[in-house]
């Protein structure tokens, strides 16, 4: 098979790996495998943005609720929930995406007794009816080869370069906050991207002056838990060695493998074919 016929074929394969793994991007997460899950799945609260979680304490991640505890989350440890549903007891429990060396899985932890970190979808209940209809704060201005930064929420210290951002970026804007600062404008979603707030005052500085004494705060901002954590007797300890609980999910670790895989695939074809061309030509 010469080289230019076998191009569109590594092509065609790489375009589609690359569409799964910006598809996997807006796919609702759910552990399917989980009966526990299957019992309460129509109760369960999706978070189209995972938010975030923290304790005080230890708090023990299980296989399912009240069953095997395979790891634990140090105090003061943030940790990125996917979903969060209550049992027929009223416990609350979340689940996510984890994952520790060879093993991969959807795990559980209780919510009861963990303090929420303050995040866009809090801000935007406390701040409801104080935003505006953007006005094309942006328009005009030039961001082809700048890096645009987002914020977790206005006022929020953390901030964070844009994976990417297209140049039209501004019309994705739905809302615009404005507080001493100046004004934030809120992507809701944009390929990808959820719930984004962008400094429209200096949209590619990721520390402009302005900002000054929120970019020195250092401290997680968090609301407080609902109810103290339940204390289980039912669980089995499994968790031995203690393993490093990595604070990310591995909801698109297939997706990423796949994509990996097909380049490298790609790379060896391009080069066992560019060998023959250049030996049939010689």
């Amino acid at each position: 098979m010469k080289l230019r016929k076998l191009l569109p074929a590594i092509t065609a394969a790489l375009l589609a790996v690359t569409m799964t793994v910006t598809a996997s991007a807006d796919v609702i997460w759910e552990p399917y495998e989980s009966d526990f899950y299957q019992k309460y799945q129509e109760d369960a609260e999706h978070f189209y943005n995972a938010r975030q979680f923290v304790s005080e304490v230890d708090v023990d991640i299980y296989d399912e609720p009240y069953k095997n505890v395979i790891d634990t989350i140090k105090a003061g440890t943030p940790q990125y929930v996917s979903l969060a549903l209550t049992d027929d007891d009223g416990v609350r429990w979340g689940s996510f995406g984890y994952a520790n060396g060879s093993l991969h899985r959807d795990v559980w932890i209780c919510l009861d007794g963990m303090s929420l970190v303050y995040d866009s979808t809090e801000f935007i209940k406390d701040h409801e009816g104080e935003f505006t209809a953007y006005n094309g704060e942006l328009s005009g201005d030039s961001f082809e080869g700048k890096t645009v930064y987002k914020w977790k929420y206005p006022g929020s210290s953390e901030v964070t370069a844009a994976d990417y951002f297209p140049e039209d970026f501004e019309n994705y804007f739905d809302r615009v906050y404005t507080d001493k600062h100046g004004s934030w404008g809120y992507i809701g979603y944009m390929m990808g991207e959820r719930d984004v707030w962008i400094y429209l005052d200096d949209p590619t500085n990721p520390a402009p002056e302005k900002l000054a004494d929120i970019l020195s705060q250092t401290e997680i901002v968090t609301l407080p838990p609902e109810k103290s954590a339940p204390v289980s007797e039912e669980a089995v300890d499994h968790n031995s060695e203690n393993p490093t609980v990595e604070d990310k999910t591995a909801a698109y670790l297939p997706a990423v493998i796949l994509a990996v895989s097909a380049a490298a695939i790609a790379a060896v074809c391009l080069a066992i074919f560019g060998r023959k061309k250049k030996s049939d030509s010689e």
